[in-house]
């Protein structure tokens, strides 16, 4: 028991060739504990390791979860046009996001009124997306199964193995 609690050692390598095919994959997750993102990079047929990530707690407060997905599908766009501003890509042309929530989506691509809470989450993702098609990438927004997204494990927690294995 006391292996699964001792600090991991993950070697993560950096150096990942940005070409102008690649494609910069960000997945989001939540839970009642934490919200989550993970990124990739696709180039050609290979998929990076773990680029980056980030964990946050979830709000103290009680929201429900699919309004946990929207503030995590936030974070997603964050990190994308963290990404883009900090690394100053110029060959990186698409980036997709994925999130296994169904609702976060169609809130997403709604007309229809949303409550006000919803409604500063999505015009947010909205203008982060918007600043990205800007600099010249075009953005898609997709669905993923909860057992195949990697950010799952981020709002769930889990042991040193089951870590090391998602890498």
């Amino acid at each position: 028991m006391l292996e699964d609690i001792t600090p991991a050692r993950v070697n993560i390598g950096r150096f990942i060739p940005i070409l102008d095919s690649s494609i910069l994959w960000i997945f989001a997750d939540a839970s009642q504990v934490a919200t989550a993102v993970c990124a990739y990079i696709q180039t050609d047929h290979q998929v990076s390791d773990l680029l980056t990530g980030k964990v946050k707690l979830a709000p103290k407060r009680k929201i429900t979860i699919p309004k946990l997905e929207s503030l995590a599908f936030r974070l997603a766009t964050t990190l994308a046009l963290n990404f883009m501003l900090n690394t100053q890509q110029k060959k990186l042309k698409r980036i997709k996001l994925v999130t296994d929530s169904h609702i976060a989506l169609d809130w997403l691509c709604s007309t229809k009124k949303l409550s006000g809470h919803v409604t500063q989450q999505i015009a947010a993702v909205q203008n982060m997306i918007n600043r990205l098609t800007d600099m010249g990438c075009e953005v898609d927004l997709y669905h993923v199964t909860t057992d195949h997204n990697p950010a799952d494990i981020g709002t769930r927690g889990s042991t040193k193995g089951e870590c090391q294995e998602s890498m």
